[in-house]
């Protein structure tokens, strides 16, 4: 099972910078991003216009998990 994580507090702006964002064509985004002093992977869906944020990746090799690598592309 793949880990998927929310920092505590994850909605507080000063604590998360995005560096790079990929999308897939079904509408899921991948932001790379820094958390706390600690780099992860911010993944959220665009559906209808509204945007879900889902949860965090530790790393690619857990993304892989959720996610197929090659249908990124970056924005």
């Amino acid at each position: 099972m793949s880990r998927l994580w929310l920092p505590v507090p994850y909605t507080t702006p000063r604590n998360v910078v995005r560096m790079a964002i990929w999308r897939t064509p079904d509408g899921l985004e991948v932001a790379v991003t820094v958390v706390n002093n600690r780099p992860c992977l911010r993944i959220s869906r665009w559906h209808d216009g509204l945007h879900t944020f889902i949860g965090y990746c530790p790393d690619v090799r857990e993304l892989a998990k959720l996610v197929n690598l090659a249908e990124l592309v970056l924005v």
